[in-house]
This record gives C-alpha cells, sequence and structure tokens, in this order.
C-alpha cells in the first residue's frame, strides 16, 4: 500500500507491505502528475516503517522515479524501521545518486522520527548529528 500527501514542506510518501509491481507503476504514474502541481523546489518525507522488502521491478520503478525528481528536491528524510528496508532504501538511493541530499532515520532510536525529518527537509538540521 503506499500513500501520497502533499504538505507545506513538499510530499509525504508513505510505504507498507509488499509493494508489488503493478501497485508501484500506479504510485510512480501518480507522483508524475503531482511533479506538474508542485513547486520548483520541495521537500520529501518518506515513511517505510510498515514496508516489507520490495522486489527487484518494484526497486527499479523506485530508481527511475528518484531520478526523476532529484533535481527538484532540496532536502528528503527516508524513516524505517527494518533493516532489510534501510539496506534497500540506501542501495536505491546511491544508484540513483539521491543519498547526498537524504537522511535515513530509525523509527526505533528516534521516536520523534517526523518531528527530526521535517526539520532537516524544512530547516536543514541533520538528524543523525
Amino acid at each position: 500500500m503506499y500513500k501520497v500527501e502533499q504538505k507545506s514542506y513538499g510530499v509525504k510518501l508513505v510505504f507498507s507491505g509488499f509493494l508489488r509491481e503493478a501497485e508501484m507503476v500506479s504510485w510512480q504514474t501518480e507522483m508524475l502528475g503531482l511533479l506538474k502541481e508542485l513547486p520548483e523546489s520541495f521537500g520529501m518525507l518518506i515513511d517505510m516503517r510498515e514496508m516489507t522488502a520490495m522486489p527487484a521491478k518494484s526497486q527499479e520503478i523506485v530508481m527511475t522515479t528518484q531520478k526523476i525528481f532529484k533535481s527538484r528536491i532540496i532536502r528528503s528524510a527516508t524513516v524505517t524501521k527494518s533493516v532489510i528496508t534501510d539496506l534497500q532504501s540506501k542501495r536505491i538511493g546511491t544508484v540513483s545518486g539521491v543519498n547526498e541530499t537524504k537522511r535515513f532515520i530509525n523509527a526505533i532510536d528516534k521516536p520523534d522520527w517526523e518531528a527530526s525529518a521535517i526539520n532537516w527537509i524544512k530547516n536543514g538540521v541533520d538528524p543523525n548529528p
């Protein structure tokens, strides 16, 4: 399952469960439509706390979408609870070249993960100093 919300800082994404290729194609289509409505630069919070491992085809769709969005995202934060999801997200970000403006937050270690993520996105305060 996925959910896309526009926020004052840009976009909040929530991913949960096992995201199959068809669902990720739907997400990508929604995101590309949203890109036309967003300002030239914005932030993004990606909540993956309830997501399970992502299949290879779904990962490819995420990488392609990240490359399209990369030039417009000032800062982003990815929140996870699972080591596997964290490692997958970091690898996808490395391949798509978005990790220099992205911070990864472990929700288990940081109970105030959402406030920390938004503070990074809006103000550039690193959640993992």
